[in-house]
């Protein structure tokens, strides 16, 4: 899919959005569309259009900065990103249509050890990061993940 076509397929829902802002959002690296054989045009693929879906609404709907918004996305590639009933506070997780994004990696509970530990302790990593509250390294986070109890509800790491 062209950059033209992908514009018209987000114009409907960010009337906005421009050229310019989809060629920036590629330069920040949060989307990456593929290039054709002369390295001059962009091809984007569905799951290009669903990921600049997911950065514009989370910019408009609920103004994250693109670094919360970028590890946001890292944390869904990884598979642990809270799906769209989690609650307030995050964007929807899926496209149009209901096909949720990401939906081609592998199902999350096979790569965390509990589902609802992994919502609870990423939505208070991120609160800690919007408060001001840094975890050292996207590793980190992995590893506080992987290790929450059940009954997460701390505000997340501090520094």
């Amino acid at each position: 899919m062209t950059i033209g076509a992908v514009l018209a397929a987000l114009k409907p829902d960010f009337p906005d959005v421009s050229i310019s802002k989809l060629r920036f959002l590629e330069a920040e690296g949060l989307v990456t569309p593929a290039r054709t054989g002369s390295g001059s045009y962009r091809s984007y693929t569905t799951e290009d259009l669903d990921r600049l879906r997911y950065v514009l609404t989370a910019q408009r709907d609920h103004f994250w900065p693109l670094k919360v918004i970028r590890e946001a996305l890292d944390a869904l590639d990884r598979g642990l990103t809270p799906d769209s009933d989690s609650g307030p506070g995050y964007p929807r997780l899926s496209a149009p249509g209901g096909r949720p994004l990401g939906a081609n990696r592998l199902p999350a509970e096979s790569r965390v050890p509990s589902y609802a530990d992994r919502n609870a302790t990423i939505g208070s990593v991120l609160d800690a990061r919007r408060a001001g509250r840094n975890p050292a390294s996207a590793d980190t986070a992995t590893r506080i993940i992987a290790v929450a109890p059940k009954d997460s509800t701390s505000a997340g790491p501090t520094p």
